[in-house]
Parts: structure tokens; sequence; C-alpha cells
């Protein structure tokens, strides 16, 4: 799956969040919108529930099970204080099953 995709994926996941009313203002992804750190919109119910959305629009679009875990993230672990969507993307990149 292309990094395009995979943001057209996270974009459609933090839609719903906005059209559940779990975030205030609608947002517009890019490779440096915040998930988690400073200058994230997201409660913690609101990431848990970007991250659930997240996975299950993966496997439905990929027909296997995806799990995202932030140990595994690597570039989030390594001194960095935020996870953002081009962190993110790059790490569901490497997990999808070609």
């Amino acid at each position: 799956m292309d990094k395009q995709l995979i943001k057209q994926v996270i974009q459609e996941s933090f839609d719903g969040l906005w059209n559940s009313e779990m975030i205030a203002e609608k947002i517009l992804v890019s490779d440096d919108t915040v998930i988690i750190g400073q200058g994230s919109l997201l409660d913690s119910i609101a990431f848990i529930t970007l991250f659930s959305d997240i996975e299950d629009r993966l496997s439905e679009k990929t027909g296997t099970e995806i799990f995202l875990v932030l140990g595994d993230i690597h570039e989030f672990n390594e001194s960095k204080t935020a996870l953002n969507v081009g962190i993110l993307s790059d790490y569901i990149a490497t997990i999808i099953p070609d």
C-alpha cells in the first residue's frame, strides 16, 4: 500500500472523529500533523479511537488484521517527543503485507 493511500485512510479516520464530535475542529492531515505530543488536538479517548479506526480501515482494505503498536514505531521511540502522521504512515507502510 503506498503512502498516499495510507494518508487517505488516516484522513478518513480523523474525519470520523470530527463527524462524531470527538474533536472540535476538522483536521486536514499532513506529514507534520501531530497525533501524540505537543500540539496534538487529540485527548486520550480520541487517540485510542483514531488508532482503532485506522486499524479497522487498513484491515478492511488489505484483508489482513493490522495492529498498530506504539512500541514498534522506531522513529517515534528514538528521542522524538511527538508522533506525527509522517512517522505513522512510514511505520504502516512497513507492516502492510504486499
